[in-house]
């Protein structure tokens, strides 16, 4: 394609030079058509470009989107990791609570108790 384009830019050159300097329309009808194939692969390589630049922009788009994807996935597992985890943290505080705390007496022993301070105060008011 280099050599027509250079062929064609020659021609245009040649017979719009020739068309000036005898106003002949031969080389009018010449550098008219040279100039017409210039635009047809000038306009074919713009075609060309723009689907190359669709294809590099959907590549990358793609390339974005799997990349957000896996960013997300990610993101999911460590929410779920770090909710587990708080989980677990506050599930070893309570057991932790409960295993510090004194354990309430049981009523068996709060009667005993009542009746150990009534029987005191019983022989204390016969003093």
């Amino acid at each position: 394609m280099d050599s027509q384009f250079n062929t064609l830019i020659r021609s245009y050159h040649d017979n719009y030079l020739q068309y000036k300097l005898t106003g002949t329309d031969s080389y009018k009808n010449a550098y008219s058509s040279a100039q017409q194939g210039i635009e047809t692969i000038l306009s074919t390589l713009q075609d060309s470009v723009e689907s190359q630049k669709a294809t590099i922009s959907n590549f990358y788009k793609e390339d974005i989107e799997g990349k957000l994807k896996s960013l997300q996935s990610e993101s999911k597992s460590l929410q779920h990791g770090l909710i587990e985890q708080k989980d677990q943290l506050t599930a070893a505080e309570i057991r932790q609570s409960q295993s510090t705390s004194t354990p309430l007496p049981s009523l068996t022993s709060r009667y005993i108790a009542i009746g150990s301070l009534v029987a005191v105060i019983s022989l204390l008011a016969l003093m």
